[in-house]
């Protein structure tokens, strides 16, 4: 995405990954990635917040399982 500092393209990714990750694929084992130059740099630019958004959001409940080391998500949509 070419835009210029600042102008919410972190934000926005997090916005659309969010939304994806609730939806119904029609594959087994799905799976979406918010990545950096570096694990460390991921999780200082986004995981909190990412954290936050998706444990807050009305389908947590398909929360699976948290691994904080790795920056893991997993959740239970079904297939």
């Amino acid at each position: 995405m070419a835009a210029g500092r600042r102008s919410g393209k972190t934000i926005l990714s997090e916005w659309k990954l969010e939304k994806e990750l609730w939806n119904r694929k029609p594959w087994p084992d799905a799976r979406y990635f918010f990545a950096g130059p570096t694990q460390g740099q991921a999780e200082k630019i986004g995981w909190q917040r990412m954290l936050d958004r998706i444990q807050e959001s009305p389908n947590a409940s398909k929360i699976y399982k948290i691994n904080y080391s790795d920056l893991i998500i997993t959740v239970d949509v079904g297939f």
